[in-house]
């Protein structure tokens, strides 16, 4: 989970973060930049694991966040299976 999280971080300084910072500029938000302090600003994408998966589809995903994600994804399907066994007893 932490490498994820690391990840994920990474990826969003690398590929998102920037053109954040251009949507704002373009939707004239700089007028808020001064006002606005302690907001977690969000940036997302989709990933369809089940039935076909989309990771090929997402741009700008380095190799190393995709074998993560597809290891991330292994221990989800696990842990869902536990719980589910836990609920069905």
């Amino acid at each position: 989970m932490d490498t994820v999280e690391k990840l994920t971080k990474e990826h969003y300084r690398k590929c998102m973060e920037q053109k954040f910072k251009e949507m704002v500029e373009i939707k004239c938000l700089d007028a808020l930049k001064s006002e606005v302090f302690d907001i977690d600003w969000e940036s997302t994408f989709f990933l369809l694991h089940l039935p076909i998966s989309n990771m090929s589809e997402i741009p700008d995903l380095e190799e190393d966040y995709r074998k993560a994600m597809k290891e991330f994804v292994v221990e989800l399907e696990k842990l869902a299976e536990q719980l589910l066994e836990l609920l069905c007893t």
